[in-house]
């Protein structure tokens, strides 16, 4: 069976020889906002059990409605403010439970420990939780959740009456040649366009506003907009890594473009090279991982045991872990095994009758942020997982496992 690696590679070849980066808007690639979801789709369609977002996507409608009201005050203090901000911060919308505080795990420790803590604003959006008065920072934070909202709804009704239209059009008759494209697949890219550019001439204001120079993403698909908007206004653009990246991904692989990717990659460590974030080798920086020393300085002690194994499931193999998690629990009977899904991951109903057959072998608490998780372990176990590699800087016995 052809690995995912494989397909990916082959994926960017005929990408590629299709033309599908010829076509431009504003100087880079039209295919640009839309190749996340294709791949995706693409791979779905040729790999069994693909997929990475097996978790359906949960939030509270209350906090939707009251992160809504907060960042509406917070867009307006916006628009009205006299104040300058040199470094705008968008963090990941995933948060985490830190002693009673809502952290995010890859931009609050980098503000902790730089010099940027200076003219600096956090522009926040998540919809899980009600987080205005627990979020770490507090006093650099900017709700943005409306200008989500608002774009959405304006995109809803303008979708379909974009000049770029026959430009979209013409890509698809390209994208067909390698995947079908539905009738709802192509109003869904006329929506998304409409969607990015309305977002980005949002954002191109604010920018304009606080007399912005500087901008730091958490991964540059979810923040496309912003980094359009950015470089349309000539400021930089940094993104952080936020997750291990050993091979071709459907997020990253393909051709740097100036307009559209970052001006600056940061990484965790020296291993991780520019060409596997589709960045110029100057333009890659190691910045180490700030969050482990925010982690070590609260030194946690070991309350689960030296006979205790954390696992680390992925929802891409998700089985694979499963079924060796079940012939290591019959063959180490005194050791304990918590089995840790990844927070995009559900197991299905016949994968947890196995798991509760088996007597060592027990469920991590998700609600628990990972590495504060790791505090409590030795011996913690996974394949391809940014689990693993905090483990291993947390100074945890790591081991991979190969199948």
């Amino acid at each position: 069976m052809t690995s995912i690696s494989e397909l990916l590679r082959e994926l960017v070849l005929i990408e590629s020889r299709l033309g599908c980066y010829e076509i431009l808007y504003r100087g880079m690639p039209l295919y640009r906002i839309f190749r996340f979801e294709l791949r995706k789709k693409y791979l779905k369609k040729r790999v069994p059990n693909y997929t990475n977002d097996s978790r359906k996507s949960s939030f509270s409608i209350s906090s939707v409605f009251i992160n809504v009201l907060y960042s509406l005050y917070d867009v307006c203090t916006v628009c009205f403010t006299k104040k300058k901000v040199d470094t705008i911060i968008f963090p990941h919308f995933r948060l985490f439970n830190f002693n009673g505080v809502l952290i995010e795990k890859f931009t609050d420790p980098l503000l902790e420990q730089s010099s940027l803590l200076g003219s600096v604003a956090v522009f926040q959006q998540s919809y899980r939780v009600n987080y205005r008065r627990k979020r770490l920072r507090i006093d650099m934070l900017y709700q943005v959740e409306c200008l989500t909202m608002f774009t959405f709804m304006v995109s809803l009704v303008f979708f379909y009456f974009g000049k770029t239209r026959k430009d979209i059009d013409i890509l698809i008759k390209k994208i067909r040649r390698l995947q079908s494209v539905a009738g709802k697949d192509r109003f869904k890219m006329y929506f998304n366009f409409v969607n990015f550019y309305v977002l980005s001439f949002y954002y191109r204001q604010i920018f304009k506003k606080l007399k912005c120079k500087r901008i730091f993403v958490v991964n540059r698909d979810s923040f496309k907009s912003q980094i359009f908007a950015a470089h349309q206004l000539g400021l930089k653009v940094y993104e952080l890594q936020h997750g291990v990246t050993m091979g071709p991904t459907v997020l990253y692989s393909g051709f740097f473009n100036p307009v559209i990717d970052p001006d600056y990659f940061l990484t965790f460590g020296a291993m991780w090279k520019g060409e596997l974030f589709a960045m110029p080798v100057d333009r890659t920086i190691n910045i180490g991982f700030a969050y482990k020393n925010y982690i070590q300085s609260l030194n946690v002690k070991i309350s689960k045991g030296i006979e205790s194994v954390l696992v680390i499931s992925s929802p891409a193999i998700t089985e694979e872990i499963v079924t060796i998690v079940e012939k290591l629990a019959i063959l180490y009977p005194m050791n304990k095994f918590y089995f840790r899904t990844h927070p995009q991951e559900n197991l299905s109903v016949s994968q947890k009758e196995r798991l509760t057959l088996c007597l060592n072998v027990f469920y991590s608490d998700k609600s628990i942020e990972s590495n504060i998780e790791i505090l409590s372990y030795e011996h913690v176990i996974g394949t391809n997982s940014s689990v693993l590699f905090e483990a291993l800087s947390l100074g945890k016995n790591v081991g991979r496992l190969a199948f």
